[in-house]
C-alpha cells in the first residue's frame, strides 16, 4: 500500500534528503474507501516482542519491523477495506500525532 500521514512531521521523519539536503512533501487529499482500525505495528501485542520497538532510534528494532511488515496480514487490508488506520499513542505529553494510513490498489 501507499502511506500517508496526517501529520507532516512523521512524512518528514520518514523522507530521505536528496544531494542539496532536501526533502519533499506531497500535500494531497486521499479516497481512502473504506477503512479498517489496525492497533500499531510498533505494538508489542502486535509484535509479540516485550518492549514497544523504535526503529528511528535503533537498527535492530528497524530490521524487527521490516520482518513484520512483510506478514501477509500486513500487504493487505481486511476483507471489504481498501485501506487502514494504524493509531499510536502512547499517551506522552508533547508528542506528535503518529497516524498513519495506507491505501492499498
Amino acid at each position: 500500500g501507499i502511506y500517508f500521514a496526517p501529520d507532516a512531521r512523521l512524512a518528514n521523519a520518514f523522507a530521505s534528503a536528496d544531494g542539496a539536503g532536501q526533502r519533499k512533501l506531497i500535500l494531497a487529499r486521499v479516497a481512502c474507501g473504506k477503512i479498517a482500525d489496525k492497533a500499531s505495528t510498533l505494538d508489542p501485542a502486535v509484535t509479540g516482542d516485550a518492549q514497544w520497538l523504535n526503529p528511528t532510534r535503533n537498527e535492530l528494532d528497524k530490521q524487527r519491523l521490516w520482518q513484520i511488515l512483510r506478514r501477509p496480514e500486513h500487504r493487505r487490508p481486511p476483507e471489504g477495506h481498501q485501506s487502514i488506520v494504524g493509531v499510536d499513542r502512547r499517551g506522552a505529553q508533547g508528542r506528535e500525532d503518529r497516524t498513519e494510513l495506507v491505501v492499498f490498489e
